[in-house]
């Protein structure tokens, strides 16, 4: 499996070891991951870019910076609703030496 079919399957392995099942949980589950594929798409944004980006009056921050706060506090949000735990294997936090 690649990373994302892990953490899917883990999360849901959570669910389930915690005694909760049913559609609605799984469709929960199903968003956290759509937002965990925007994650990946603003970590490869901010790599390319950097977190600085030139601006008319100097440097501004790249905006993909809040963007991706943003998102990870909606994953959160997500895994607390459900009462879960990010997977190990999730990498989110460090980018260019800087935690989010």
């Amino acid at each position: 499996m690649n990373a994302r079919g892990d953490i899917r399957q883990d999360l849901i392995d959570q669910l389930e070891a915690n005694g909760i099942y049913g559609h609605h949980y799984v469709d929960m589950i199903e968003k956290y991951m759509q937002f965990w594929d925007l994650d990946t798409k603003l970590v490869l944004v901010i790599e390319e870019e950097g977190t600085m980006l030139p601006a008319r009056d100097g440097f501004k921050m790249n905006p993909a910076i809040k963007s991706r706060n943003e998102n990870n506090t909606q994953m959160l949000k997500i895994l607390t609703t459900l009462g879960l735990k990010a997977p190990a294997t999730q990498s989110q936090g460090d980018v260019d030496g800087e935690d989010m």
